[in-house]
């Protein structure tokens, strides 16, 4: 669905792209974004938190990111979320963890 949005200049907005008390579990997989082991390792990589390497994808793929904290330390954490890039076989990598293609 984003990628069509994206396509035809729809903008895309990902509320609550990490997940939280909203988010219904029977609409999304058991496992939360936050322990995938692919993110955990990129997390690593870029020595990010995974909510960061997460907001950065999004932002990255052209998505408006509006992550929800009541937390002061997590909302300025997610500001880190603009320091840096993954690279094109890293977004290639969550591409294809997205559309749940094996590699």
């Amino acid at each position: 669905m984003a990628r069509f949005c994206i396509t035809d200049d729809i903008c895309v907005t990902a509320h609550t792209p990490l997940g939280g008390a909203v988010a219904n579990p029977e609409w999304f997989s058991s496992v939360s974004c936050l322990e995938d082991p692919l993110l955990k390792g990129l997390a690593e990589k870029y020595k990010k938190t995974m909510a960061q390497t997460v907001l950065r994808w999004g932002i990255q793929r052209n998505t408006v990111v509006i992550p929800k904290s009541l937390k002061l330390e997590r909302l300025e954490e997610n500001f880190h979320a603009f320091d840096f890039e993954l690279a094109k076989e890293d977004e290639t990598q969550l591409y294809m963890l997205e559309y749940h293609i094996d590699l």
